[in-house]
């Protein structure tokens, strides 16, 4: 099908030259730090029970957020619009492809889940082959919905629905909901996506507790890792408030009071893990460690967004940086590093740099994603 030659290389192609250098650290980090025993011994630690599972889960729903983000990007870029005439075929049609452009973008995790699956079965843990069947199932039905539904939405007029006109006349808007009420709006996939990702992983961290003994360090890294994904809803806080909605900057506003509502928007945004990490805190820990994990997770989001003020940078590029700086974060709390030592310096750092570079920064137009 020719239709599908054209979307092969717009989609698949391209999603995988674009992510060559991630490819290559995975590569780098599994293939050359792992013999094939070592492998064996990984996967068969992975299927012994299901809550394990969670570990390759947590990976997968990640690599299906970078598939989603670069879908949505070369569905709304000026180059391809030709894409929304795919809309004319029959929806069948649609959905074939769709499918077959996303099962080959998903290829690799589907390759080696089934080298999970085949391992579970051969070892008769038949629950822990179920649950990562189904996850595979549930993430690739919906990188397959998303796709579809770009495909569909294209330069339409958009009209305001009665019940919106009602609250917007009657109801003030705070000024926090700006972003967060955009954000829901533009990248429902993304926000949807990002908060199943981090509450599974948060709760499968926490339920771990009840079956061993653990210390900190495990619902650390499982914090790091979940609320790492809150970074990209950083990246789009940036764009917002210096392009998308620029009127921002000409309020008069101290930076004291910008940081502020920052804060309160990834607050409002985090609040299904917050509300599952304080309710499902391990017993095993002390109360003290979760004002510590929290002041760590502030500095991640805080940090982040001072240093996306003093340079331009794409998203792909951002990406990139975000999963080597977890990884290393990653490998400081396995190690030990207190995460006061890690957050201290962070916040000292983000608030240096959050007032040198704000009222010097200007969004280019090079990393604006396409309309």
């Amino acid at each position: 099908m020719n239709v599908l030659k054209i979307l092969y290389r717009c989609y698949t192609i391209e999603f995988y030259r674009l992510n060559a250098m991630f490819f290559l650290i995975i590569v780098g980090l599994t293939g050359g730090f792992m013999s094939g025993r070592e492998h064996m011994a990984l996967a068969l630690s992975i299927i012994s029970t299901p809550f394990m599972t969670i570990i390759p889960m947590v990976v997968w729903i990640y690599y299906g957020i970078k598939i989603y983000t670069f879908n949505q990007q070369i569905s709304r870029a000026r180059e391809t619009r030709f894409i929304h005439d795919l809309s004319l075929l029959p929806i069948p049609t649609q959905l074939v492809v769709a499918l077959t452009i996303t099962l080959a973008q998903f290829m690799p995790a589907i390759a080696y889940g089934n080298f999970l699956i085949l391992m579970a079965i051969g070892n008769k843990v038949f629950s822990s082959a179920l649950s990562m069947t189904a996850s595979l199932l549930l993430i690739l039905g919906c990188l397959t919905f998303f796709l579809y539904n770009s495909i569909q939405v294209s330069h339409h007029e958009q009209k305001t629905s009665f019940v919106k006109r009602w609250i917007d006349e009657r109801f003030q808007k705070p000024f926090v909901q700006f972003f967060v009420e955009w954000i829901v709006r533009q990248q429902p996939g993304m926000v949807v996506i990002s908060k199943i990702f981090s509450c599974m992983l948060l709760l499968g961290v926490c339920q771990l507790y009840k079956f061993d003994e653990y210390d900190y360090r495990l619902l650390a890294m499982g914090s790091l890792l979940a609320f790492g994904s809150s970074l990209a809803l950083v990246y789009q806080f940036v764009l917002f408030e210096n392009h998308t909605f620029s009127f921002l900057r000409n309020l008069p506003l101290t930076l004291f009071q910008r940081m502020f509502h920052f804060i309160a928007a990834m607050t409002i945004l985090n609040l299904p893990e917050l509300m599952l990490l304080t309710r499902s805190f391990p017993d095993q820990l002390s109360l003290s460690r979760l004002p510590e994990l929290l002041l760590f997770i502030l500095s991640l989001l805080m940090l982040s967004y001072s240093l996306l003020l003093k340079r331009n940078i794409r998203f792909e590029s951002f990406s990139g940086i975000i999963f080597i700086s977890v990884m290393v974060l990653f490998l400081l709390i396995l190690s030990g590093v207190p995460l006061l030592l890690l957050a201290i310096p962070a916040l000292i750092l983000s608030c240096y740099q959050y007032s040198k570079n704000f009222y010097g920064f200007e969004v280019s137009p090079e990393v604006l994603p396409e309309e």
